[in-house]
């Protein structure tokens, strides 16, 4: 793992911090934020109090960036107590129902094969004690308040499910999830597969969040020293995107909006963990470093046939640029030219099959 240099920690960065039981991930944000006397953090995922584990937590400019990290996947240890159902989906809350003492319970080939049948992309119902809004209030308050609803199915992903124990009623999961994939919702409803009036979730441990483990996570209660030994800089928290080193001329265009045309395939770096350079433009962002390597924005590359609804800044003055509409099904310049008049790179880049790289987020 790479960390950030102390003499930097004021600018951005990620921290990996494993949160005990009964304490809320924003009291853990702000913790963190008050040691290092940072006014800028947050973080990449949420963790409800009953649950421990991983938490990835921004700091500074690295806020910025959360957008491309609440996307990753997690994976959690579950432990699920079969056939009691309450009202959180979680033991933490009221009771419903609960089997009789003498229920029989699947076996453990039903309990495998209920969970294969999980696997992949399905439609869940979040629990109604979540933060998800509705008509903006958060569904967790409306249901305290007694309020009656129901919250609309979502797609999630479940990517892997291995059964650790299994003790009726206690069951315990390896997950590996979505992000939006709610755990307490696989507790309520795997039972309900199973014949059962439902399931509760026991425990909750987050292990990973992409490719974050809660072994190089710093722990709780807080030590300062240890907290800036451990700190990763915004470009490895993004080490799965691709790279690309702009020159000062280039970055300088780049970071006033400008969209480059003349950029090889050739130049890019592949994610960490790949090896060399890339062959075609990736899809997706990208990662845009200066000469010395720190990460000053991200970028993503596109055919001049989609060019961008809105250019940010122009390059000569640094004046807003209004909108490029179309017209006649050719792309109109509304305001200041984005290009000096004794050059044809926009003309190159309306003609060209050659990708422009856009700018997606200035950091």
């Amino acid at each position: 793992m790479v960390y950030l240099p102390e003499s930097k920690v004021h600018s951005a960065g990620l921290i990996l911090a494993d949160k005990p039981k009964a304490v809320s991930s924003r009291t853990l944000v702000s913790q963190l934020a008050s040691i290092l006397g940072i006014k800028r953090a947050g973080h990449i995922g949420t963790l409800d109090p009953m649950a421990t584990g991983l938490v990835g937590v921004l700091l500074g400019r690295a806020t910025l960036l959360a957008s491309y990290l609440m996307g990753l996947s997690k994976r959690y240890r579950a432990e699920i107590l079969l056939g009691t159902l309450t009202d959180t989906d979680d033991i933490t809350g009221q009771l419903i129902e609960r089997e009789p003492p003498d229920r029989s319970y699947p076996s453990r080939k039903d309990v495998v094969e209920a969970l294969e049948g999980l696997i992949g992309e399905s439609l869940q119902i979040p629990p109604c004690y979540s933060a998800i809004s509705v008509n903006g209030i958060r569904s967790y308050k409306r249901a305290r308040a007694g309020h009656s609803f129901s919250l609309p199915a979502r797609k999630v992903f479940l990517f892997e499910a291995t059964i650790l124990a299994y003790c009726p009623p206690e069951l315990s999961l390896d997950l590996k999830v979505s992000s939006g994939y709610y755990i307490r919702s696989l507790a309520r409803d795997l039972p309900k597969a199973l014949g059962l009036c439902g399931g509760t979730l026991s425990n909750l441990r987050r292990l990973e969040i992409g490719p974050f483990k809660v072994e190089d996570s710093v722990a709780f209660p807080f030590a300062r020293q240890e907290i800036l030994d451990k700190i990763i800089p915004p470009k490895a928290a993004l080490s799965e995107l691709a790279e690309l080193v702009l020159d000062q001329e280039e970055l300088s265009r780049f970071l006033n909006g400008a969209f480059l045309s003349q950029i090889e395939a050739k130049r890019i770096i592949a994610p960490i963990g790949s090896k060399g350079h890339l062959n075609s433009y990736p899809q997706g962002p990208i990662k845009i470093l200066d000469g010395m390597g720190d990460l000053r924005a991200l970028g993503k590359f596109a055919f001049s046939q989609s060019l961008p609804n809105k250019i940010i800044k122009n390059r000569n003055d640094h004046l807003p640029i209004e909108s490029i509409k179309n017209r006649n099904e050719q792309k109109i310049i509304e305001a200041n030219e984005i290009f000096s008049h004794n050059n044809n790179e926009m003309d190159t880049l309306l003609t060209s099959q050659r990708p422009y790289l856009r700018p997606l987020r200035i950091i």
